[in-house]
């Protein structure tokens, strides 16, 4: 890059791309994207004479196109750079983890205070439907159809509790 200095460089949390951080002696610049694969490519040719000009004279495509930019217009003067990873599957697991130890507990909770008597009412899934009634409990509400029966519930609350104890098992 004519009239900048490259300071320092990231590789992209999937390893496909290499950031270059290009201040320019004037106190601005950029940073510029370049795909690994076609600088691999490109370097382990032996057609090319990579001493006499840059690599990406040689392969255009070196510079992405299309969805991931060549240039990162930054404003400023990029003195660093960070690439973020990618998905953490730890990560990834404990939010499974915790929305499903929410749904138990939300579903403990609709069991301990059935809001809507299904144990009295409608407590096999079998039974006829039953109309929604104000819960008992005080608590609001947003749901407004069929409340389901008592076993229904019991059934969704082991799902849930057997889906979180298949993770702790690691099966």
């Amino acid at each position: 890059m004519p009239g900048s200095l490259t300071n320092n460089v990231a590789l992209s949390g999937d390893g496909k791309y290499l950031i270059g951080s290009y201040p320019t002696l004037s106190g601005g610049g950029s940073a510029y994207v370049f795909d690994v694969e076609e600088i691999i490519k490109t370097v382990e040719n032996p057609a090319y004479a990579l001493k006499t000009r840059a690599v990406e004279k040689f392969n255009p495509n070196i510079i992405p196109t299309g969805a991931i930019p060549a240039v990162i217009a930054i404003g400023g003067n990029p003195l660093g750079l960070v690439a973020a990873a990618p998905d953490d599957p730890c990560l990834t697991l404990i939010e499974k983890i915790i929305a499903l130890g929410k749904e138990l507990k939300k579903r403990f909770d609709d069991l301990r205070l059935d809001d809507q008597d299904l144990y009295n009412r409608r407590y096999e899934i079998t039974d006829p439907p039953v109309p929604r009634i104000p819960p008992l409990s005080g608590r609001r509400t947003t749901v407004t159809g069929d409340p389901g029966s008592w076993k229904g519930h019991i059934k969704k609350y082991n799902e849930v509790k057997d889906d979180l104890k298949k993770i702790a098992q690691g099966t």
